[in-house]
């Protein structure tokens, strides 16, 4: 969800910038493939692929 304001659902999802400790705290095994959507400002992201290749 891009547009949390403009959508007539509410989302209480985790928010914000994928990093290594948002990784952490939702991949039981960061060497498996990982798939990731978002808007164009996070993908690709320099600091997810440096965070995805760790």
């Amino acid at each position: 969800m891009t547009a949390e304001g403009e959508s007539a659902q509410g989302w209480d999802g985790e928010t914000g910038m994928i990093d290594a400790a948002m990784l952490r705290r939702h991949l039981p095994d960061m060497l498996a493939p990982v798939y990731y959507a978002g808007p164009p400002a996070m993908v690709p992201c320099g600091a997810c692929s440096k965070d995805l290749h760790r």
